[in-house]
C-alpha cells in the first residue's frame, strides 16, 4: 500500500492512486522500492506497480522521469510490458504497468518442457526488445534473465521485458556514449562497458550472449566441456557469434535475428528433445545464486571497475552492492514493426 510521509516535491504526476488502484500482493523488492499487483477498482483487472522511493538523491528525479519516457517511447513495441499510467504520492512514484502472470523464464524450466526451441525462442523476444530499443536510440544496460517474465502461465506466452531502470537514451551521431555511470549487473556486462571507453548497442549483444548462456547451458563457454554435448552445431555458433570480443565483429541485434538457430514460432518451445536433466539443475543452482557466488562476483565487480578509467569510487559500492543481492532495478535502424510476436 501507498504510505504517506512529508512530500519532497510535487513531480507532476497523477495523484491519488489508491483511488483508482487496490494494492494487493508483493511481487518483489529492491533497492529502490516495491513491486504490488494492484487491481483497477472500477473494472478488477489487475496490473503489476513498480513503486520508486523518492528521496533526496542526486538526480533521483531525473532517473524516474528518465525510466518514464523509455517506456513511453516504446509503449506498444513487441515483447515490452506496456506502461499504464504514472502516479505519486508524498513518498512515491507508482509506476502501473501491464502484470505478467508466468513468472520468470529459468523458473519455468523447472515445471515445463525445456528444450533448444525453448531457449531459441525466449532468445528471439531479447533480439526483439534490444531492437526496439536501439532503432528507438535507447540503450538497456541490465539485459538478463531476471528481467523477462512470461506473460501468461502457459508454455507457449509472451515473453515481456519489464525492467527499464537503467535504460539510457543516445544519439546515434555521438557514439560511444561518454560519461555514463558503469552500471548493470555485473556478470552480465561487456568488456567494453568495463573499459571506460563509453558504451555502443553492442554492449546489449554482449549481454545477450550471457543471458543465452545462463538459459541454455552455464554462464561460461566451453564448448569441449560436457556440458555443452548434445548442444546443436547451430546454438554453438550462435551463441559464438554473440562471443566476439571485438564489438564490431558482433552482430547487431536485428541481424542476430537472422541467425538460422533463432528460425520457429512460440509453438515450437515443447517440440524437440528436452534438454539433459542436469542442464535445468544448473540452471536452478544459477538462478539461486548463493552467499559464496555473491562474494565472488562483488569482488569481480571491483575488479572491472577498477579496469575503467574516471570511474569514481562511490561505484564500486554501487555495483558491488547491486551484484551481491539477488534483485536487482527492475541496433536496429528503422520501424520495427516487421516482427512477428510468434517467437
Amino acid at each position: 500500500m501507498a504510505t504517506a510521509s512529508p512530500t519532497i516535491s510535487d513531480w507532476g504526476y497523477l495523484k491519488d492512486i489508491e483511488a483508482r488502484y487496490a494494492f494487493g500482493r508483493t511481487l518483489g523488492s529492491g533497492g529502490s522500492g516495491l513491486v504490488h499487483v494492484v487491481r483497477e477498482r472500477a473494472s478488477g483487472q489487475e496490473f503489476a506497480c513498480k513503486s520508486i522511493r523518492k528521496d533526496l538523491r542526486e538526480n533521483n528525479e531525473a532517473l524516474v522521469r528518465r525510466e518514464v519516457s523509455v517506456l513511453l517511447r516504446l509503449h506498444g513495441a513487441l515483447n515490452v510490458a506496456n506502461l499504464v499510467a504514472v502516479y505519486e504520492d508524498a513518498s512515491s512514484v507508482h509506476l502501473v504497468m501491464e502484470l505478467c502472470r508466468g513468472g520468470e523464464l529459468l523458473a519455468r524450466a523447472r515445471s515445463s518442457h525445456y528444450s533448444e526451441r525453448t531457449v531459441a525462442s525466449y532468445m528471439r523476444a531479447v533480439l526483439r526488445t534490444l531492437a526496439q530499443c536501439h532503432a528507438h536510440r535507447i540503450l538497456h544496460r541490465d539485459v538478463k534473465p531476471e528481467n523477462f517474465l512470461l506473460l501468461e502461465d502457459a508454455d507457449d506466452s509472451v515473453v515481456q521485458a519489464i525492467d527499464f531502470g537503467l535504460a539510457y537514451p543516445f544519439d546515434p551521431t555521438e557514439l560511444p556514449v561518454k560519461g555514463v555511470k558503469l552500471e548493470g549487473t555485473p556478470w552480465y556486462l561487456a568488456p567494453e562497458a568495463c573499459s571506460g571507453r563509453g558504451l555502443r548497442p553492442t554492449c546489449g549483444r554482449r549481454a545477450s550472449w550471457r543471458t543465452s548462456c545462463s538459459l541454455a547451458t552455464s554462464p561460461f563457454v566451453d564448448f569441449t566441456h560436457r556440458h555443452w554435448r548434445g548442444i546443436s552445431g547451430d546454438a554453438k555458433h550462435f551463441v559464438s557469434v554473440l562471443l566476439a570480443k571485438d564489438a564490431a565483429a558482433r552482430p547487431s541485434a536485428k541481424q542476430a535475428l537472422q541467425h538460422r538457430w533463432l528460425s520457429g514460432k512460440r509453438r515450437d518451445r515443447q517440440r524437440r528433445h528436452a534438454l539433459d536433466a542436469s542442464v535445468v539443475q544448473r540452471l536452478q543452482r544459477f538462478s539461486q545464486g548463493g552467499l559464496i557466488r555473491c562474494r565472488a562476483l562483488e569482488r569481480v565487480a571491483e575488479d572491472m571497475l577498477a579496469m575503467a578509467p574516471g570511474q569514481a569510487p562511490v561505484g564500486t559500492a554501487d555495483i558491488s552492492a547491486r551484484g551481491a543481492r539477488s534483485f536487482f532495478r527492475l541496433d536496429g535502424d528503422g520501424p520495427t514493426g516487421q516482427w512477428s510476436d510468434q517467437g
